[in-house]
C-alpha cells in the first residue's frame, strides 16, 4: 500500500467540513480539534512556534470562574507569551456573515478549506 499525502488532504477536508456543517454542539468541536490539532487556530505565534507542541485543554483560570477551551505557550528567543483560546459554535452569525474584518477570516478559512 502506497502513501497518497493528496488523498489524505482531500479526506481529512472532507472530514472537517462535515463535522462543521453537522455539528451538536462545541465540545463536539473541541474534541475533534484535541485529536487533529493541525487545525487548531494559533492566533498569536512567536519564532518559535507552540512551546513543546502543547496544547492544554481546559486550563481553569481565577478561581475556576472561568476556563479555556485550550490554552498554549510560545516563544521567541527573549519572550514567552500564554494565549488562552475559547471557541465558539461555528453555527453563530460571526461565522456565517462577514460584518467584521475577523469574521471574513473565518468565513475565508472555512470556505478554504472545502
Amino acid at each position: 500500500m502506497t502513501f497518497d499525502p493528496a488523498a489524505l488532504v482531500e479526506h481529512k477536508k472532507a472530514e472537517f467540513s462535515s463535522l462543521l456543517d453537522n455539528l451538536r454542539n462545541e465540545n463536539a468541536f473541541q474534541s475533534y480539534l484535541e485529536q487533529e490539532t493541525y487545525h487548531l487556530p494559533t492566533p498569536v505565534l512567536l519564532n518559535h512556534d507552540v512551546l513543546f507542541g502543547s496544547i492544554f485543554s481546559k486550563v481553569h483560570l481565577h478561581h475556576n470562574r472561568r476556563i479555556t477551551d485550550y490554552s498554549y505557550a510560545t516563544k521567541s528567543s527573549d519572550e514567552f507569551r500564554l494565549c488562552h483560546v475559547e471557541l465558539e459554535d461555528p453555527k453563530k452569525a460571526i461565522f456565517r456573515t462577514a460584518k467584521t474584518f475577523w469574521s471574513a477570516i473565518l468565513i475565508f478559512y472555512r470556505r478554504s478549506i472545502r
